[in-house]
């Protein structure tokens, strides 16, 4: 099969814009590529920074997601206990939940907002890092994605064996007295 000669740097932006598209648009344009595409280290090398830096970027985004779903569950939590006890005791002694529980939410929610746009912007930052060919500014979010990345690179490095598997040497007849 034959393949397509295309301009490495198309390839590459390709590569890059895919990350505003998800994960099956990056992991479909990098499988067509390396397909039907002929790809030189160049591409190779963005791929891998690509696809890195969005495995990082899912595991920080996870672990906020679940943050806040824990957040979510403990403020029900509390809220449905505190109903349970109203239910029990006079109305005169009701519990009133919402003076704390609302000022709580409304801060987290606020801080959930930063957070999405950290996030966002630790996207776009990437994206235009490798565009300009500069490293990205070095945030504590950043920082904490690229420890991710390292941890990918370093799997892969370790349990992914590119090379050519060498053919095994003929044993040695052994010399007997």
């Amino acid at each position: 099969m034959t393949k397509v000669k295309m301009n490495s740097g198309l390839a590459c932006a390709m590569l890059v814009a895919s990350i505003f598209a998800g994960w099956e648009a990056l992991l479909l344009v990098t499988l067509l590529m390396f397909i039907f595409v002929e790809v030189d280290e160049k591409i190779q090398n963005v791929a891998i920074r690509v696809i890195t830096f969005y495995v990082g970027y899912t595991i920080v985004s996870m672990g906020w997601n679940l943050i806040s779903l824990g957040v979510d569950f403990v403020v029900d939590a509390i809220k449905n206990v505190v109903d349970i006890i109203n239910t029990y005791v006079d109305p005169v002694d009701y519990v009133n939940v919402n003076k704390i529980i609302v000022p709580v939410t409304s801060i987290f929610a606020i801080v959930d907002s930063g957070v999405s746009v950290l996030l966002l912007l630790a996207r776009l930052g990437f994206v235009v890092s490798v565009f300009t060919f500069k490293p990205s500014k070095v945030t504590p979010l950043s920082t904490k994605i690229n420890e991710y990345v390292n941890k990918v690179l370093n799997y892969i490095n370790e349990n992914i064996n590119v090379q050519p598997a060498q053919p095994a040497q003929p044993a040695q007849p052994t010399q007997q007295q």
